[in-house]
C-alpha cells in the first residue's frame, strides 16, 4: 500500500494551494469546470504542518459540469515544482467514472474504483479534504520529493522559494468516449517565511533621542501572491514601550523592565512607523531616563507573522537626550566650595542632590537634597573635614519628584594640608629694600601675613592674600629696625583655617644705606630691565650720583654705570644680559668720585626664558620663550604672533632640550628671523 505517500502528496498540494497561515475556519475553494480552472490563496503569512493536521476541513474542491451533456469520466492532476527542490509533488484524483470508462485513454487505465458513474449536465460535485485523506478509493497513485518532505518535517512549514503549480483536468462526455477534453492552468507563488520586524530608529543604546521620538522598523518581507484576484497579505503591528527604572528611579535590567506593564502600547499599526503620543501614554518620557521597546508583527488573520519569537522583534534601548552636569575644577577650600555646569534637559525643573563621604560607597555621607543652584559651600555646622584625607564628592540631578536623571557626576579630592613653610626673606637676613617681598609654600589658596616690630607694639596684618607671594605696601618700615613675620592659612575672607607658620626675622637698612626698589629678588620679563632705588640724602647737601653694579651668578661684573637719578634702564647698545640667568645688583652713593654712606645690600633677578620643571621641554615652552625674546627687539614685532612648529639647526632638526644646552653655553646677543 502506498497510502502514506499519497496522503503526504495531497498534504503538500493543499498546503501550497493555501500558501500562507490562516484561521481554523478558513476555506480554500478550487473550482474546476469545462470552461476553466481557478484557485484562491488566503492572505496569511505562514502555513505550518500543524495547521493542516488540526484543520481537516480546510479546503473544498468543486467540480462543476457547465455542459448539457453528462460527464462520463474526469480526472484532476496536480503538479508542483519548487525553485530549490525541483519536482515537489505530482498526483491525480479520479472523480468521475470507472476503470472501464477510461479505456480510450490508455495511460490512465491504472485507476482506482470510481467515485460515481456520471456527472449530469449542470451538476456539481464536491470533494472536501476529509474524503481525500480518509478514503483510499478516491486517490490515485502519486509521486513526491522525499528531500522536500524531510525539509517540511524539519522546519514545520513550507520552505521559501518560487513554486509553480500546474492543474490539469481531463474529461469526456457521455457518448463521446473517443474524444476527451483537457484544461490546463498554471500559476506561480513566491513563498517567503517572514522574519520578525527589524528595528531602525531610535537606534539601540542611542542617548540623544528627543522627547517625542518616532519609532520606525523594517516591514517583514512576505510572500508575493501572483495569482489574479487574490488579496494582498496584510501585516499589522503592536508596539510596546517600557521604562527601565522603577518608582524610586533605580535602573532596571531589560528583563525586569519588560516584565512590567508597558507605559505605552500601540496596536493595529499598518505602517512600519509611529510617533510617540504623550496623551496616550501612562507617563511622559523624561530626559536622562532609559526606555526599551519592541514590535510584534501579525498577519491579516491575527496570526504571528513568524514562528520566531512569536513574531517579536529584538528589544532595543534608548535614553532621552540629556546633557549631564560636570563638576568644575579646581575645588575651593576653607570652606570647601565647588560648582558644576547645569544639567540640560528637554524641559522641567532640575534639582541636585549632593553627597560628600570618605568612601566611594558614600556610606555615612553628608547629604544636601534638592539643591536649586549650581554651586555649593560646605556649611560650618556640618561634620568637619580632615586634612590629608581623600573624600568623594557626588552631584546627582533629579526631577521635582526626586527621581534621578542620568548618572551622577563624581570627583575625588583631598583636603590640603594647612602647613605653611616660609621661603624668603631668610631668618635673620637684611632686606635690601624698604618694601620687602615675602614668599612661602603651602597648599591652601589664601593666606594672611603678619609683621611685628621687635621693639614696641607695632603690628601689621595683611588682608587675604591669594597665592604664595606678597610685597609689603604699608607704611614705611623703620630704618635699622628688626621685624618678625609669619603666615597664616586662611579663607578668602581672611579668616584663619589653620595654624600659623613659624616666625622669622629680618632687618631694614639703616639711614645711611641705599635701599633698592625694583627688581628685588624676583624673575623679570626682559633682558633690558629697568632698575630703581630710593634717593640718598647726604647731610652735606652735595650732589649725589649713584654707582650701579650688575654681576653674574659667578660674581663677575657684567655692567657698571654712574647714574644721576634713581632709576636706570639697561641699554640695548650695551653688552646684552643672557637669557635664563641669575644676576645680582647693588647701588652706592658717590660724591666727588668717592662712595659715601653704605652701599645697598645685593638684590637678585633672573632673566626670562624657560622655567625648568624637571621634565622634558616642549615646543610650546620654547615657543613662549621665543616670544619673550622677540618682545625685547622692536624690529621683530611682526613675528611676535607666529607659532613655533620646529627647531632647525645647521645640521638638521634639534630638540627643545638640545636648544637649552646651546643656550646655556652661548650668550644670546642678537636675534635673526629667516
Amino acid at each position: 500500500m502506498k497510502i502514506g505517500k499519497v496522503f503526504f502528496a495531497f498534504t503538500l498540494v493543499m498546503i501550497l494551494l493555501f500558501g500562507l497561515p490562516t484561521a481554523s475556519r478558513a476555506r480554500v475553494m478550487l473550482t474546476a469546470d469545462t470552461n476553466g480552472l481557478m484557485f484562491s490563496v488566503m492572505p496569511t503569512a505562514i502555513f505550518t504542518v500543524d495547521d493542516w493536521m488540526s484543520t481537516p476541513n480546510l479546503w473544498t474542491l468543486t467540480i462543476s459540469n457547465t455542459s448539457d451533456k453528462a460527464i462520463r469520466f474526469a480526472r484532476l492532476e496536480v503538479t508542483i515544482k519548487q525553485s530549490t527542490y525541483g519536482m515537489v509533488a505530482n498526483t491525480f484524483i479520479y472523480v468521475i467514472g470507472t476503470q472501464e470508462s477510461a479505456r480510450y485513454i490508455p495511460e490512465y487505465r491504472h485507476s482506482l474504483p470510481f467515485f460515481q458513474e456520471t456527472l449530469a449536465g449542470g451538476a456539481s460535485y464536491f470533494i472536501i479534504n476529509t474524503m481525500i485523506n480518509e478514503s483510499t478509493e478516491q486517490v490515485a497513485l502519486g509521486k513526491w520529493s522525499p528531500d522536500f518532505k524531510d525539509e517540511v518535517l524539519r522546519i514545520g512549514y513550507l520552505p521559501e522559494g518560487r513554486y509553480s503549480m500546474a492543474f490539469t483536468l481531463v474529461y469526456y462526455y457521455e457518448g463521446d468516449d473517443n474524444v476527451y477534453n483537457e484544461i490546463l492552468e498554471e500559476d506561480i507563488l513566491e513563498i517567503k517565511n517572514p522574519q520578525p520586524a527589524e528595528l531602525i530608529t531610535p537606534e539601540d543604546n542611542d542617548e540623544t533621542v528627543i522627547e517625542i521620538p518616532r519609532f520606525t522598523w523594517q516591514k517583514p518581507e512576505t510572500s508575493s501572491i501572483l495569482v489574479a484576484g487574490n488579496p494582498e497579505i496584510m501585516v499589522n503591528y503592536t508596539l510596546k514601550l517600557w521604562k527601565m527604572f522603577d518608582e524610586s528611579g533605580t535602573q532596571l535590567s531589560e528583563e525586569d523592565a519588560i516584565s512590567r506593564i508597558p507605559i505605552w502600547e500601540k496596536t493595529g499599526l499598518i505602517t512600519p512607523s509611529v510617533d510617540f503620543n504623550p496623551s496616550e501614554s501612562r507617563e511622559e518620557l523624561m530626559s536622562g531616563r532609559s526606555y526599551c521597546w519592541q514590535v510584534q508583527a501579525f498577519d491579516g488573520t491575527g496570526r504571528y507573522i513568524s514562528t520566531i519569537n512569536e513574531g517579536k522583534s529584538d528589544i532595543w534601548q534608548f535614553t532621552i537626550k540629556y546633557t549631564s552636569l560636570a563638576i568644575n575644577e579646581p575645588l575651593m577650600f576653607f570652606p570647601l566650595r565647588f560648582s558644576w555646569t547645569p544639567a540640560r534637559t528637554g524641559g522641567g525643573v532640575v534639582l541636585y542632590n549632593i553627597g560628600i563621604a570618605d568612601n566611594p560607597d558614600f556610606a555615612g555621607a553628608y547629604r544636601k537634597q534638592n539643591q536649586v543652584s549650581t554651586s555649593f559651600a560646605y556649611p560650618g555646622n556640618a561634620p568637619a573635614l580632615n586634612y590629608g584625607v581623600t573624600y568623594y564628592l557626588q552631584v546627582q540631578a533629579t526631577d521635582e519628584g526626586g527621581i534621578p536623571i542620568g548618572e551622577p557626576a563624581r570627583l575625588a579630592f583631598t583636603l590640603p594640608s594647612t602647613e605653611v613653610i616660609l621661603s624668603s626673606p631668610e631668618d635673620g637676613s637684611k632686606s635690601p629694600t624698604l618694601t620687602p617681598a615675602f614668599q612661602w609654600q603651602g597648599e591652601t589658596d589664601y593666606y594672611t601675613l603678619t609683621i611685628n616690630a621687635e621693639e614696641g607694639e607695632w603690628t601689621y596684618h595683611s588682608t587675604a592674600i591669594e597665592g604664595k607671594s606678597w610685597t609689603y605696601s604699608g607704611e614705611e618700615l623703620a630704618r635699622g629696625a628688626t621685624y618678625t613675620w609669619y603666615v597664616t592659612p586662611s579663607n578668602e575672607l581672611g579668616d584663619p583655617v589653620g595654624e600659623n607658620s613659624i616666625a622669622r626675622s629680618f632687618s631694614i637698612p639703616p639711614e645711611d644705606q641705599i635701599t633698592l626698589i625694583s627688581p628685588v629678588n624676583t624673575r623679570i620679563e626682559t633682558v633690558f630691565p629697568e632698575l630703581s632705588w630710593n634717593r640718598f640724602a647726604p647731610a652735606t647737601g652735595d650732589n649725589v650720583v649713584y654707582r650701579l653694579v650688575i654681576q653674574d651668578d659667578g660674581g663677575n661684573v657684567v655692567h657698571t654705570e654712574d647714574v644721576p637719578g634713581t632709576s636706570f634702564t639697561y641699554p640695548s647698545s650695551a653688552e646684552g644680559l643672557t637669557y635664563a640667568k641669575r644676576y645680582t645688583w647693588s647701588v652706592g652713593a658717590v660724591i666727588g668720585g668717592d662712595e659715601v654712606g653704605t652701599r645697598s645690600m645685593d638684590a637678585w633677578f633672573v632673566t626670562p626664558f624657560i622655567e625648568g620643571g624637571g621634565g622634558e621641554l616642549t615646543i610650546t615652552q620654547v615657543d613662549e620663550a621665543i616670544r619673550l625674546v622677540l618682545s625685547d627687539y622692536p624690529q621683530f614685532t611682526e613675528f611676535s604672533e607666529m607659532i613655533l612648529t620646529g627647531i632647525q639647526g645647521e645640521s638638521g632638526p634639534i630638540t627643545p632640550g638640545q636648544l637649552m644646552e646651546i643656550i646655556e653655553k652661548f650668550k644670546i646677543v642678537n636675534v635673526t628671523v629667516k
